[in-house]
């Protein structure tokens, strides 16, 4: 896995098959989001690029948020690195946190190439999340890429998320949490 984490020294990238998240804690439910990415790229024989940030959104935003993060960058990174993905680029956030959707998406067609976007049904993206499903059906007419829509990975019952696992943390209920992060 080659690892990118700055804007300036980005390669020339092959035609890529992207997922774009925080991925924090890289839980089952991320697992089953980069399972699908490497899948789908191998057998459309893309590049499978995995686009995460080197600061979570909310901390950003609200630098006094109580939020606990699952892993920090380093472990996260170390975490990914267990997945057959091509590329990881850890965007600076305090560099991209003004960037409207479409030109989110404009670098990830023009300047990462990528050919299929996958992420799931209720993702959001660009300056005040206005980049959702519908902009990117909407987008797909403007530029040349696929999009494949994944549905929220239910594990025993219960939408696996990097929240529910901080609650289950915060309310002591490690074995719960441990289970959703697949240890």
């Amino acid at each position: 896995m080659l690892v990118f984490d700055s804007l300036d020294n980005l390669p020339e990238f092959s035609d890529s098959a992207v997922t774009i998240g925080n991925f924090d804690g890289v839980h089952l439910g991320h697992k089953f989001v980069i399972e699908t990415l490497t899948g789908e790229a191998k057998n459309r024989s893309l590049q499978s690029t995995l686009v995460t940030f080197d600061t979570h959104p909310r901390l950003f935003f609200n630098p006094e948020n109580q939020l606990q993060l699952l892993s920090e960058l380093p472990q996260k990174i170390e975490l990914l690195s267990h997945f057959s993905i091509d590329n990881l680029i850890i965007l600076p956030f305090r560099q991209v946190a003004s960037w409207t959707a479409d030109v989110f998406l404009e670098f990830l067609v023009n300047r990462v190439r990528m050919k299929l976007l996958i992420v799931g049904k209720d993702f959001k993206f660009g300056k005040n999340r206005v980049g959702d499903e519908g902009f990117l059906k909407s987008m797909l007419v403007k530029y040349t890429f696929e999009l494949k829509l994944l549905p929220k990975f239910d594990f025993g019952g219960e939408v696996v998320s990097s929240s529910l696992i901080r609650n289950y943390i915060k309310e002591g209920k490690n074995i719960e949490a441990r289970r959703l992060l697949g240890k």
